[in-house]
Formats: C-alpha cells, sequence, structure tokens
C-alpha cells in the first residue's frame, strides 16, 4: 500500500532523522520507543484535519495561486519543512538527548565521554555488529583528535546529518566510506546496500518487516533521483552532487508519496484530492501546522 512505501522509505533512507547506530544506544540507556519531538499522532487522527485548514496549507504551498499544488511547489515545500523540522528536532529531541546520555552515565558538566564506554555499553547489550562503523563515526565527531567526545561532539556522533558539519560529513566522510577505490566518484553499487540499514536475523528487529517488494520500490526512487543529482550523466556521484542527493532524499520522497493523492496523474494536488486521500496527506497537514 501507499502507506507502507512511505514507511519503508524512511527505514531505507540515511537522510531519516537518527542512525541505527543511535538508536540502538538509546534503546540500551533508556528504553528508547522512536518518538520524537514533533508528534505525528495529534488531534488529526481524530476527525481529521478541517477545510479551512487543508485551504490554508494550499495557501502556503501554492505560490502561483492556482489552487493546487505542482509537484515542483511540493517539492520546494518538503525542502523547506526539512530545513525547519533539521533545526527543530536538533534543539528540541537530540540536544537533550545528549545532555541525558551524560547524565545516564554519571558525567559532570565538563567530563568528557570515551569510546571504551560506548563500545562497553554496545559490548553489554550483544549489539556488536555495529561497533567498527561506530568507531569510525566516533573518530569523525572527535575534531579535536582527543580521544575523547564532549557534548557538541557527542551530537555529531548522534545526528551528523542535522549537526552544523552536515555538509562535512556528507561530502567527505560519508562518500569517502562509499568511495572504495579511492577515485573521487561512487557509483550506484558503491552507494545501494539496503540489507546494511535493513538488517536481517535477531538484530534486524522490527525492519524484519519489510519486504523485497518494499525495497525494490524505494530502490526504484533513489535510482530516480540518483540520476537527477548526476549532472554529467557519467553514472556516478561526485562529491558535490552527493551532497545533493544526500541532502534532498527526503523530501524527494515525501513528494513522491504525497503525488499518490494525485488521481487524474496531471502532477498537481487540489483541495478534493486531499479530502479523498486523507490518508496521505493527515501527516504532513500535521507537521505543517506543528512547525
Amino acid at each position: 500500500s501507499s502507506s507502507s512505501s512511505s514507511s519503508s522509505s524512511s527505514l531505507l533512507t540515511i537522510a531519516g532523522f537518527a542512525s541505527i547506530f543511535m538508536i540502538l544506544l538509546l534503546i540500551v540507556l533508556f528504553g528508547f520507543n522512536g518518538r520524537f519531538p514533533l508528534n505525528l499522532s495529534s488531534q488529526y487522527y481524530d476527525g481529521g484535519p478541517s477545510p479551512s485548514q487543508i485551504e490554508r496549507f494550499i495557501a502556503y504551498v501554492d505560490k502561483d495561486r492556482d489552487n493546487r499544488m505542482s509537484a515542483h511547489e511540493l517539492a520546494e515545500y518538503f525542502i523547506e519543512v526539512d530545513e525547519k523540522s533539521r533545526e527543530v528536532v536538533l534543539d528540541k529531541y537530540w540536544a537533550k538527548q545528549v545532555e541525558q546520555v551524560f547524565e545516564k552515565l554519571g558525567k559532570s558538566e565538563n567530563e568528557l565521554l570515551s569510546w571504551d564506554e560506548i563500545e562497553g555499553i554496545m559490548r553489554d547489550a550483544q549489539v556488536t555488529h555495529v561497533i567498527e562503523n561506530l568507531r569510525k563515526r566516533y573518530d569523525y565527531a572527535d575534531a579535536d583528535s582527543d580521544g575523547m567526545l564532549n557534548k557538541a561532539e557527542l551530537l555529531v556522533l548522534m545526528v551528523p546529518e542535522l549537526s552544523d558539519r552536515r555538509a562535512e560529513y556528507f561530502k567527505s566522510f560519508e562518500f569517502h566510506q562509499m568511495d572504495m577505490d579511492s577515485d573521487g566518484l561512487i557509483s550506484w553499487d558503491d552507494y545501494w546496500h539496503p540489507n546494511d540499514d535493513v538488517g536481517g536475523g535477531e538484530e534486524g528487529g522490527e525492519h524484519n518487516s519489510i519486504t523485497s517488494d518494499d525495497v525494490k520500490h524505494v530502490e526504484e526512487k533513489e535510482r530516480r533521483l540518483w540520476a537527477n543529482c548526476d549532472r554529467d550523466d557519467d553514472g556516478k556521484l561526485s562529491p558535490e552532487e552527493y551532497f545533493v542527493f544526500a541532502t534532498v532524499q527526503w523530501s524527494f520522497h515525501e513528494v513522491s508519496y504525497a503525488l499518490n493523492a494525485d488521481t487524474n496523474g496531471d502532477q498537481h494536488i487540489t483541495k478534493a484530492e486531499i479530502l479523498a486521500n486523507l490518508d496521505v496527506f493527515t501527516p504532513t497537514l500535521t507537521y505543517h501546522d506543528e512547525l
């Protein structure tokens, strides 16, 4: 269904708000339940958004004032939402999680966090399959190379894609992890390893519910975005091209999902189409009001 495709996209794409490493860390420390500060299960699910709320949303997105939202207008909107929500989530959620990690480990305000402490948490929880990659991210987050992390550095370890080192992370660290032959370019095969993120067996958890059809569906959309970002059409992405790819990934998937409401196939969404497809637009309308 459309709904399962959207949730699968969220699980499979790198540009989500939390890496699997940090979700595991929070589960171990706090019994983390996966909820974020923007509550997408709020009042709209009881009765749905009102016609006036839908009209205000369309008026905000509809820049050319033709009473409908084009695919291009939706893309611009979701890019804007992505930027705003990153700031909100970083400030309202992840900064607080950093504080709680330090408190949970008995750290004072100015104490530092060592790799041995993080590795110990993972080993005690028998979550050893992420340790090698997590160590690489730890070393990257350690900006002053003193072998320890302060709170700002731990924030980079947890969510580098939200931090002020975001561009550097995508273009340098993440890109070079995939550029196996060090030629300054990455191919689709370098990038696309869904099983690495989906997981399997006992450690795969909820990700085991993702089917091969879900993976194929996401791969088709990711390949389209890849082609759009490949400016010189050589089939590979440079660091700059990959940064664009990673930056617009979430908004690209959201536009694709929103267009499930486009019942007449004209690449525009009207008020009537939203009303006929509230299951598609209720989370977006809720998110819009909360931001």
